[in-house]
């Protein structure tokens, strides 16, 4: 994603981590890194941290004690004596940490900055380890190499007061069942840049997440039950490869921001006009592009921008289920009345007339699958009725009550009509128009006769029957 995307993704995930309002300390060149020698113990990096926090418009300022190491090398083992360090805010950045801190013993934390270092993997607490709640409310192991995330290590008491997450810019693939399971303050969740295939349901526990950032990953589809997630106010999961939302996004009510660029999508849920201002929604940015979108469509968006294209979505959606339902029937003539089969023939013709006409209109009002399950059901209807009541023809076996129009082996010609225009027509064979003709015992009428067609037949049923097969095979080709 552009530059400027993760330029506001930082400042959202600033919105809840803690400010530190002193100077930077050190004679370092901005940009120039400095290794200085090993640290021995974490005392001589203690500093005073302000933290920030907002009470609707009022602001408060608190000072705590917190540890800050950035660009230097660490002694093998000091990891783990950050148990034993009673502090507010540790921040070890860019110092080549390979060695997980216990995150299970550190009951004082409350953020932990663990950024650009050489993180592999997040393990679970020893079984034998009695976990009690944790205060940590931030916790940052963004650009490690994190490969892995164990069950139990990011759930239960452990993230029970959590309300930011960002482990973006790793190497995860999966994520365990029990991820984030216990994270009721969860606000902000950043999982982006990694080789995510899907998310787990444990995710939609988080009732109170604000904002999921998912982008640059291989994610297919979403959680079904996505719009459990009531409280969220902003969705990105551009470059990854979806193929469609999930219905129950419309669920969520105070969505307004949705970005997909990138992916696979074709149709947007239905569902997604709740989230229209003019449905009672907020949803106020809706980024697709990159996207093959039939409905609603790209020129939607570019000429008249999102409330165009949703107004125009509703208008598809309304006329897609007009004609979707049936038509309906009173009681009293569906048990009374019956229709003529040649009238219902005739109508199921027109409806596969209509189906071919409008091709164009399904390639731009229904998907493709769609499209094809309607020509499929009226071919069959169509099939059925005119095998039920048409004359059997004379097969070529010389048996006529064996043949079927099935057996026919068409082949397309080309001919010139009248006005010397080129047509493609489906012609019987040489052999099978042969044998019809030596078996045929009915009269044969000049003005029904065609050399490419109707030689071998001189009934108007026939001819129409023969017709309706050809028309369905070009339906279906």
């Amino acid at each position: 994603p552009p530059a400027s995307d993760e330029g506001e993704s930082e400042s959202e995930k600033e919105l809840y981590m803690p400010r530190d309002y002193e100077a930077p300390v050190g004679r370092a060149s901005k940009g120039r890194s400095v290794m200085g020698r090993a640290a021995r113990d974490w005392n001589q990096y203690r500093k005073p941290i302000v933290v920030e926090t907002r009470v609707g418009k009022e602001v408060l300022r608190s000072q705590f004690v917190g540890i800050r190491v950035t660009r230097r090398e660490l002694q093998q083992g000091m990891a783990k004596k950050l148990a034993t360090v009673d502090v507010h805010t540790i921040e070890i950045i860019q110092c080549k940490l390979k060695e997980e801190p216990p995150l299970s013993e550190m009951l004082g934390v409350v953020v932990l900055k663990l950024s650009r270092n050489e993180l592999t993997c997040l393990s679970r607490p020893p079984k034998s380890q009695h976990l009690k709640p944790l205060r940590l409310e931030t916790l940052a192991c963004d650009r490690n190499k994190l490969q892995q995330v164990e069950p139990g290590a990011l759930s239960g008491p452990l993230v029970a007061s959590l309300q930011v997450l960002d482990l973006s810019r790793n190497q995860l693939s999966f994520l365990p069942g029990d991820f984030v399971s216990g994270a009721q303050q969860l606000r902000y969740l950043d999982l982006s840049h990694n080789q995510l295939f899907g998310l787990p349901d444990s995710i939609l526990k988080c009732t109170r997440l604000l904002i999921l950032n998912v982008d640059n990953n291989d994610i297919e589809q979403l959680p079904t039950a996505f719009g459990r997630l009531t409280s969220l106010r902003k969705l990105t999961a551009s470059y990854n490869a979806l193929t469609q939302l999930p219905e129950s996004i419309g669920d969520c009510q105070l969505l307004g921001k949705i970005r997909v660029v990138n992916n696979h999508i074709t149709v947007m849920p239905h569902s997604l006009l709740k989230l229209w201002k003019r449905k009672g929604g907020v949803l106020e940015e809706l980024l697709v592009d990159g996207n093959p979108l039939i409905q609603p469509s790209i020129t939607a968006f570019q000429m008249g921008g999102l409330d165009q294209a949703l107004r125009l979505f509703g208008e598809w959606i309304d006329s897609h289920k007009v004609e979707e339902s049936p038509a309906e029937l009173p009681a009293e003539e569906e048990e009374h009345e019956e229709v003529a089969p040649e009238t219902h023939r005739d109508s199921l013709r027109d409806t596969v007339g209509g189906v071919s006409r409008a091709t164009g209109l399904f390639d731009s009002r229904l998907s493709g699958r769609e499209t094809r399950e309607m020509r499929h059901t009226v071919l069959e209807e169509l099939h059925s009725e005119e095998e039920s009541e048409r004359p059997n023809l004379i097969a070529p076996s010389g048996d006529p009550d064996d043949f079927r129009l099935e057996d026919l082996e068409l082949e397309v010609v080309q001919v010139i009509d009248e006005s010397g225009k080129r047509l493609s027509k489906f012609a019987m064979s040489q052999s099978d128009l042969q044998r019809l003709q030596e078996g045929s015992s009915k009269p044969s009428s000049d003005d029904l006769l065609d050399p490419y067609y109707f030689s071998h037949v001189g009934d108007i049923n026939e001819i129409l029957s023969i017709r309706s097969a050809e028309s369905a095979i070009l339906i279906l080709k």
